[in-house]
């Protein structure tokens, strides 16, 4: 993590921003209170997260690319940031523009092959052994345990914990129509709401895409889409 942030700073320059970026790394609440503690291999992790955006910024596109596929096998946690990654990398240097030529979208293709068969290769090295043995359905199961719930056990400071918590308060004034078990006892299950909806696992992925989506925008709209042609004027991109 030390390591991962100082190529960081050092990759961003002598800005104060880069630098800035590097320490919050460093001293995140979240990492000095949980992570080295009870997850201590997520310090190592955010290491190799830090390393692949610092060749993302030095222009080592396909090691960055590369470091941030082991890092998705090494841990699935960080899939959140696949759809990042994606949008920046088809934009900025695979130069996809839409409304543009006669198919209504221009793209680099040597590059999206490129980029395409590192992540693969990364992939295969990590899978094959595993499909080798028959394993495949087994390790899919483990990497989405759907059956945890939204808040497993205490691990889970986010807004579905609220979410059973106002269920919890409106169960206790007696709006329920029963008292279902506790959210926090410890065991990893579904938890079923006793006056709220109870929310399924498609749902919450269908509510993680939609909030992406503003973000995901605002990231194409930022990136400038590289190119071995110049855009034609007015066209979007172009400017």
């Amino acid at each position: 993590l030390v390591l991962g942030a100082r190529r960081l700073g050092s990759t961003l320059g002598s800005s104060a921003q880069g630098w800035s970026t590097a320490l919050l790394a460093l001293v995140g609440p979240g990492l000095l209170i949980v992570d080295h503690v009870h997850f201590q291999y997520n310090g190592m992790l955010f290491g190799v997260l830090l390393f692949s955006i610092a060749d993302l910024e030095a222009g080592r596109i396909y090691r960055g690319a590369a470091l941030f596929a082991v890092l998705l096998n090494m841990k699935q946690i960080f899939l959140y940031l696949a759809p990042v990654y994606f949008v920046f990398l088809l934009r900025g240097h695979c130069g996809c523009v839409f409304g543009v030529g006669p198919l209504g979208v221009r793209l680099n293709f040597g590059n999206l092959v490129r980029l395409g068969l590192t992540v693969l290769v990364v992939f295969a090295l990590a899978w094959l052994p595993i499909l080798a043995t028959g394993q495949g359905m087994q390790m899919v199961s483990r990497l989405f345990p759907f059956g945890r719930g939204l808040t497993h056990a205490y691990w889970a400071p986010n807004v579905w914990a609220l979410y059973n918590t106002a269920d919890r308060v409106l169960a206790k004034l007696g709006l329920g129509a029963h008292q279902g078990a506790s959210s926090t006892a410890g065991f990893a299950e579904v938890y079923e709401s006793s006056v709220l909806w109870t929310v399924p696992p498609k749902a919450t992925f269908a509510l993680t895409l939609l909030a992406y989506a503003p973000l995901t925008r605002l990231i194409w709209r930022q990136t400038a889409p590289s190119s071995l042609l110049p855009l034609p004027p007015g066209s979007p991109g172009a400017d």
